[in-house]
């Protein structure tokens, strides 16, 4: 009875990082996609109506949880402060928010569209949208590739787990 109990609460202990390290993947690829609705959006936003930046960041905030909170303190930082460009806000948002948005890539992705836009003329920044939008594709796959191996490599510590717990009850 001690040896089974025991071999229960090492593979929970071995299965709790792997699920961790998991959930993070996941989270991080739907932060992404919410990326990719919301730079559509403000791209779409940006082709149809002259808006600006702080609009552009009001209207993308309609494309989900965490971004919509990071996106709407862009914009009311940029309402607030006349002064203020949107770097400056977009970098003070993720700081803020910092435990929400936690991936390099993903953050790097955000500050260089926020450098990008409100700075060049209409074309630069359709551009720097098109250029965020190929990125995050980018990121996407290669978060789309790491999950694979991820899940493989717990289907195989599962394995191993169970192996290992049928040896202990024999």
């Amino acid at each position: 009875m001690v040896h089974l109990l025991g071999a229960g609460l090492l593979g929970i202990a071995a299965a709790i990082p792997g699920c961790l390290q998991a959930q993070k993947t996941i989270s991080e690829y739907r932060i992404l996609q919410q990326l990719s609705e919301a730079v559509q959006i403000m791209h779409s936003e940006l082709s149809c109506n002259l808006v600006t930046v702080q609009e552009l960041f009001c209207r993308a905030a309609d494309c989900g949880s965490p971004l919509d909170m990071l996106f709407h303190q862009v914009a009311l930082q940029l309402q607030q402060d006349p002064y203020c460009n949107a770097e400056t806000a977009m970098r003070t948002a993720l700081d803020q928010m910092s435990h929400r948005i936690q991936d390099r890539q993903t953050r790097r992705i955000l500050m260089q569209l926020a450098r990008m836009l409100g700075q060049y003329d209409f074309e630069s920044q359709q551009r720097s949208l098109q250029y965020a939008s190929a990125q995050i594709a980018d990121h996407l796959k290669a978060l789309a590739a790491e999950k694979k191996a991820r899940s493989k490599s717990a289907g195989a510590l599962g394995l191993c787990g169970g192996a290992a717990l049928f040896i202990i009850l024999i």
